[in-house]
């Protein structure tokens, strides 16, 4: 009896050290694919286009010249093209990624972005990535915060956020962009990073876009105080500070 515990203890250990030795092997692996990895993707000012406070729909002509300029490497579809080649526009650092846009029907989202699992763990420079927009209706927002009925404006600033998280995960090795998707899950830490992801927009010349989102955020909050707090991805700094980091801002002052 004593013998045949005895062996079951043996296996058990035996098979718990061989899952730690795997464990151990694909932390490495994961190490040695992110071994190439550099904070190399930054904002240069000098590249970002001029801030308007009120983006038009684009003609042919326009749809064009960002065409050529900044769709290299991007699928995007025909129907949100305006809007995501004019964010793409102020997003220069990001001209070379290839980035798949698409329209899903997401839970409770405006939209998503990452790096497909099937390429997370490729050194960064070879990972693809994903920004997927919501389709879906929400009773808990107006037609004017569901992208397919939002200006151009509130189109623009939804899509710079995308941008912005596809920004902040693109030269980070895996193990980082995995703690960040674990820590997302706390609501206070995707509140924090919201709001840092807005300054972003802002910095990369997209606030009066995000002020815009904001403002008619603000005003269905005051009619649905319940409702939108099911919503973490609006804008989520006020418009006041918006206007007040805008001020800090060089770009803003060349506005048209």
């Amino acid at each position: 009896m004593i013998r045949y515990w005895i062996q079951k203890i043996l296996r058990f250990c035996g098979i718990v050290a061989l899952l730690l030795l795997l464990l151990v092997a694909v932390a490495t692996i994961f190490l040695f694919l992110d071994k190439d990895y550099e904070p190399t993707i930054s904002l240069n000012t000098m590249e970002l286009p001029v801030v308007r406070t009120e983006y038009l729909l684009c003609d042919s002509a326009r749809i064009a010249k960002l065409t050529a300029d900044f769709a290299t490497h991007k699928s995007i579809p025909q129907e949100a093209e305006c809007a995501i080649l004019i964010a793409l526009s102020h997003y220069p650092e990001l001209k070379n990624l290839p980035i798949q846009f698409e329209f899903a029907d997401l839970e409770d989202k405006i939209l998503t972005a990452n790096t497909p699992l099937a390429t997370l763990f490729l050194p960064w420079k070879n990972r693809s990535y994903r920004i997927n927009i919501n389709t879906q209706s929400h009773e808990y927002l107006s037609d004017s915060l569901r992208f397919q009925y939002a200006s151009l404006n509130v189109q623009v600033a939804m899509i710079a956020r995308g941008l912005t998280l596809i920004r902040n995960i693109a030269d980070k090795p895996a193990y980082q962009i995995l703690n960040k998707s674990y820590l997302s899950l706390n609501p206070a830490y995707r509140a924090e990073a919201m709001q840092k992801a807005d300054e972003d927009i802002i910095a990369h010349g997209l606030g009066f876009q995000l002020y815009e989102w904001r403002s008619q955020a603000e005003a269905f909050i005051i009619q649905n105080p319940q409702s939108i707090a099911e919503i973490s991805q609006i804008p989520q700094i006020s418009t006041s500070k918006i206007r007040f980091l805008m001020r800090q801002i060089p770009i803003y002052r060349e506005e048209k």
